[in-house]
């Protein structure tokens, strides 16, 4: 009986370890721009298998790295994507673009390259299925999903950045006021409260797309508000003098959204 006892915890230990996810990779994404070389933190998160996988590449907002990113890493990870997270501000001495003092610390240009050249540092692994990779953006994030859902030129003649479209553009909390005609899928996600990034622009935007039939969709969360996929917010706080709350049904409802999009364009 205490063999079997043994071997039973064993097994349960053995279970248990397989379970655990694997920590994400650290890696440099590097690439010329203007003369220079830039080089970027990523985090890579990798399913288990032989792949080659779909991937996304991640951009965050406009404070950077948060925790929902590394959440939304881990379900794509779980669910057979690979997941770059492309961190743009940190090697260039800059914490946050979140306010009038710091907005401009970081170009969208900048950042625009930083999506292609995290594109190019997936699309070199053997693991990863070049043919299905597509972007997910956040708040400052999301203004660079839009701008790369748009047409985009032959290439960035300032970078050595090869510029492959996107197969699928998703875009938490953006603002849509600017935001030039979608030529790829587009799945924009926000809240009906955000004060940062108004849901009406998104609204606007979204009517003028369809009237000439671009592949946009929009989902509105009533009640929601900026950034209410980040648990840590709560239930109120209040950044760079706007008001963030955490909506859980709002999360889980955009997960499965996401999903279903991303099942659409890239593929499982």
């Amino acid at each position: 009986m205490r063999t079997i006892l043994s071997l039973s915890l064993v097994v349960a230990i053995l279970v248990a370890l397989s379970s655990v996810a694997v920590a994400a990779e650290s890696v440099t994404i590097t690439y010329r721009a203007d003369g220079k070389t830039v080089e970027l933190d990523g985090k890579l998160h990798r399913p288990s298998g032989a792949g080659p996988f779909p991937a996304v590449v991640l951009m965050h907002g406009c404070s950077g790295v948060e925790k929902n990113h590394g959440a939304w890493a881990r379900k794509l990870e779980a669910r057979g994507y690979m997941a770059l997270i492309v961190e743009g501000f940190r090697s260039r001495g800059v914490s946050d673009v979140c306010t009038e003092r710091t907005f401009n610390k970081v170009s969208y240009a900048a950042r625009v390259a930083d999506a292609y050249a995290g594109a190019a540092f997936l699309r070199a692994r053997a693991d990863v299925d070049g043919d299905r990779v597509g972007v997910i953006g956040w708040s400052h994030g999301g203004i660079i999903a839009l701008k790369l859902a748009a047409k985009q030129p032959g290439k960035l003649s300032w970078t050595d950045v090869p510029i492959v479209p996107f197969r699928g553009v998703v875009a938490f909390y953006p603002y849509c006021g600017s935001a030039k005609d979608a030529v790829l899928p587009l799945l924009i996600l926000i809240g009906t409260e955000d004060d940062w990034t108004p849901a009406a622009n998104c609204q606007g935007y979204e009517k003028m797309q369809r009237a000439i039939g671009a592949p946009v969709e929009l989902v509105l969360y009533e009640g929601a508000t900026h950034s209410f996929d980040e648990a840590s917010v709560g239930q109120g706080y209040v950044y760079a003098g706007h008001f963030l709350r955490y909506d859980g049904g709002a999360t889980a409802d955009a997960a499965e959204r996401l999903f279903a999009f991303l099942g659409r364009t890239l593929g499982d």
